[in-house]
């Protein structure tokens, strides 16, 4: 993971020959809703028509998208998948202000994909749900690269007991215990299904330091209270078409 001249954080893991991709941060303003993620698009040089967005719901639904849906906002939905071999463009387009963006790329089979993983579509693998449909389309889980967005880290994500338990259940890392407190790790998680799914460790790009919790001048939190409430995106689109 490195920022962009403009502030944005991409992956080396996706070329810019091959992807138009990235994670702003503050300093691309506060994008949460649709015609403000179509305006900085279009910024970027992304055609807005082809910008296809999610009413997440902290679920685990995974759409592929057809081309009757691109430049929509797909509902009941966390995951979008697109296909290059459909020969229509889309950009498909996650927001956070504290659970985990994904971006998904599968290079042999020109796939691209992006999900909202929260603690309810974390505990629900949305991670494994997401490779699950790359497969179906095609893909092996090996030729697939993966990078871990800005989020909440596990040293800040205090969680109660209940949640702690089910974590404590699914998962073999995701939680710690720190003076009778429980926190979970979204990342560490994820990075489990991600392998249990055969995605490659050495295929998973992140930095745990993008913490949005802790990152005020950078980042936009749920959990903090003492700025205004934001968020920001990642999205990816496959260049040239």
């Amino acid at each position: 993971m490195y920022y962009t001249p403009d502030g944005r954080i991409e992956s080396s893991f996706f070329p810019k020959a091959l992807y138009a991709h990235g994670f702003t941060t503050k300093q691309h303003g506060n994008l949460h809703s649709p015609n403000k993620i179509e305006q900085y698009l279009s910024s970027m040089d992304i055609d807005p028509k082809t910008v296809t967005q999610m009413r997440q719901v902290h679920k685990t639904n995974v759409q592929i998208i057809e081309e009757d849906a691109v430049g929509r906002i797909i509902p009941q939905t966390d995951g979008l998948i697109y296909s290059k071999k459909n020969k229509y463009a889309a950009t498909v387009v996650v927001r956070v202000a504290d659970c985990v963006p994904l971006l998904f790329a599968d290079k042999t089979m020109q796939i691209i994909g992006v999900a909202h993983s929260g603690w309810k579509g974390t505990l629900g693998h949305i991670a494994q749900r997401m490779i699950h449909t790359f497969v179906l389309l095609g893909s092996d889980p090996k030729n697939i690269m993966v990078a871990i967005g800005p989020s909440i880290c596990g040293k800040c994500y205090e969680v109660g007991s209940d949640i702690a338990q089910k974590f404590d259940h699914e998962f073999s890392n995701g939680i710690e215990r720190r003076n009778g407190r429980f926190f979970i790790d979204l990342r560490r998680a994820i990075l489990e299904d991600l392998e249990r799914s055969g995605v490659e460790k050495k295929h998973v790009d992140g930095d745990k330091n993008f913490c949005t919790y802790e990152q005020d001048e950078m980042f936009y939190s749920y959990r903090r209270k003492k700025d205004q409430f934001g968020e920001i995106i990642g999205y990816i689109g496959i260049s040239g078409i």
